[in-house]
């Protein structure tokens, strides 16, 4: 893993310094753990607007209260003994309370409710409930509507507001079905939760009382029917001869006649005991009464269940931007480069860790003349990383360039310049930001490389010599024109310089950097953590080769900070950078004197 603490220069990727982008894991518990530290302020954000909503909701709707009553079902179907009879009924018991949960819902039993306990004109399930947007929608109905079905919807929309307050579920596999009711009125919720076994009851009940006077009228009918047959009013025989034949059918008509007076009989007392007899149970028996609750039930509900969408939501959307944001941001973010080796971050700067140094004269833009320690402390570092590379070519021209304006690129230029010139070695930092404004006016009193004025400035750092070459243009200048007169420029540089630091334009605005590609050594890439993009760096990883690539340098990461170390590098690192100068120049000595 990369480490991305302040003023950090590390190698990336594997021992040898690449990056691999496919990963044969299944699941990448490092990825994840990355995605976590750098999305988790929008999961927290998305989970603090949730607590914030649901305690707004709750506070607004009030506290809510669910009565809960107990209730036994019995199935008046009689179980068989058989194996076979016992699945079949089974079934037909499974089914009959699963239809008697649909009863409990149903319309015809809220609507007996809602009448009993005149809920139309109730405050929270009522005409006037639901507030203003349900105010206008019921003045809208009535104006489409006639008046006839005006005056029925009150009811109707009291009904539905009471279906979504109540809640009737089996427990389990038993026989016991759960009456729960959700109201603001606690006395209310748990008079609801008995009322609608009442209703439940009372519908049974009439039911039954209906099919008991069916089936009595049907019987008195039929009683009205069979009299004429069981009493008529010529009695059989007497119309008959006393023949054999009319013998035997004096016989048959007898019999049937005593047939059908015995059948008048029973269904006459079947008839008659109707009065007298009971209705059945409604095969229902409360076991457990609906009592007030003493705790409001919703408001943990509804804090858990906002508090809930807001993770939900803050997840989606941290995967949304970690899919569509190419911006870098942090070092992390830089694994799927397999060029980049070696990444230094910079934290944003105070204004206290920024000091200007006013010459009295000369051409030096202010981030030249700038003195800035936690800059110059990560320059130092990723000096130390650029010796082997740099002694092993045995040359020492180094581009400094970022995809896009104002990154930093200038002041961190000019600090590599300090660290190498505190080394004890010469120094040139090349101002090849030729568009900029001269700070003086006498441009014919400088050197002349092709289309662009150049001045040399000499100054002295803590311990070796910097020089400044300032390019200027007199006037409109070609971009061609202005990128040969740069390679010109760098060529006139004295060979008494041991370190030439060139300061480009940004690649998106000039073609410096491509047109003096050959002759740069090494390139440090400027990357402006939160601006610059993947493909920002993609389009100026095309021009450089991987092994000029000295380092990514992310400046204005927004990072802890580590205390300030002074304007001065660690002792380490300096002397090994004056060492390896050192032999570098004695290398080069030997080889002329052979």
């Amino acid at each position: 893993m990369l480490h991305s603490d302040a003023l950090q220069t590390a190698a990336l990727g594997l021992p040898n310094g690449n990056y691999r982008q496919n990963d044969t894991d299944s699941i990448n518990f490092e990825a994840i753990l990355r995605f976590l530290r750098k999305r988790y302020r929008l999961c927290l954000v998305w989970l603090i607007c949730g607590v914030l909503l649901g305690a707004g909701y709750t506070l607004i709707s009030g506290p809510s209260y669910t009565a809960t009553a107990a209730a036994l079902l019995q199935d008046p179907t009689p179980r068989l003994a058989s194996d076979a009879a016992v699945a079949q009924s089974d079934t037909a018991h499974s089914t009959y309370i699963e239809t008697q949960l649909q009863v409990f819902t149903s319309n015809e039993i809220i609507g007996r409710v809602v009448d009993t306990l005149r809920l139309v004109d109730d405050p929270e399930f009522g005409r006037n409930a639901g507030g203003l947007r349900a105010w206008l929608m019921h003045e809208a109905r009535l104006l489409l509507r006639p008046s006839s079905v005006a005056e029925q919807e009150p009811r109707h929309a009291t009904i539905v507001r009471v279906k979504r307050a109540l809640a009737v579920h089996r427990v389990g596999t038993s026989d016991v079905l759960e009456i729960q009711f959700t109201s603001r009125n606690r006395e209310r919720a748990a008079e609801f939760a008995t009322a609608i076994i009442h209703a439940y009851v009372d519908s049974r009940q009439t039911e039954q009382e209906r099919s008991r006077q069916t089936a009595e009228a049907h019987d008195w009918k039929l009683l009205a029917d069979l009299h004429d047959k069981a009493f008529p009013k010529v009695p059989p025989g007497e119309a008959m001869t006393s023949t054999a034949t009319s013998q035997a059918q004096f016989l048959e008509e007898q019999q049937k006649t005593e047939t059908y007076r015995a059948l008048y009989g029973r269904l006459l007392q079947r008839a008659l005991g109707y009065a007298d007899s009971q209705l059945p149970s409604p095969g229902l028996q409360v076991i457990t009464p609906a009592t007030p609750p003493l705790i409001p039930s919703s408001r943990l509900v509804i804090l858990i269940l906002f508090i809930g969408i807001g993770g939900v939501l803050g997840l989606g959307h941290a995967i949304l931007r970690e899919m569509t944001d190419d911006v870098v941001r942090v070092p992390d973010d830089l694994r799927t480069f397999d060029a980049i080796r070696r990444v230094t971050v910079i934290p944003r700067l105070r204004q206290t860790e920024l000091r200007i140094e006013m010459p009295s004269n000369g051409h030096a833009q202010p981030s030249y003349r700038a003195n800035c320690p936690p800059v110059y402390d990560a320059m130092s570092k990723l000096a130390v990383g650029m010796l082997e590379t740099l002694n092993r070519r045995g040359r020492r021209l180094i581009g400094v360039v970022s995809p896009q304006n104002e990154a930093g690129t200038s002041l961190i230029a000019a600090q590599l310049a300090r660290v190498l010139a505190d080394t004890g070695g010469k120094v040139c930092l090349v101002d090849a930001n030729w568009q900029s404004r001269s700070v003086d006016a006498a441009l014919s009193s400088g050197l002349r490389y092709g289309e662009l004025t150049g001045w040399m400035e000499r100054t002295r750092s803590a311990i070796g010599r910097m020089d400044l070459l300032t390019l200027r243009a007199a006037g409109p200048v070609p971009d061609l024109a202005a990128s040969l007169s740069i390679v010109a420029a760098l060529d006139s540089v004295g060979p008494e310089h041991q370190w030439i630091i060139v300061d480009f334009h940004a690649v998106a605005q000039m073609v410096d950097l491509e047109a003096a590609i050959n002759q740069i050594d090494q390139v440090v890439v400027i990357i402006e953590a939160e601006r610059t993009t993947r493909q920002d760096l993609r389009d100026l990883l095309d021009i450089v080769s991987p092994l000029k690539l000295a380092g990514i340098v992310l400046n204005k990461a927004a990072l802890k900070r580590r205390k300030s170390t002074g304007h001065k590098a660690p002792p380490g690192g300096l002397k090994a950078i004056a060492s390896a100068t050192a032999q570098s120049r004695a290398s080069e000595l030997a080889v002329r004197s052979g």
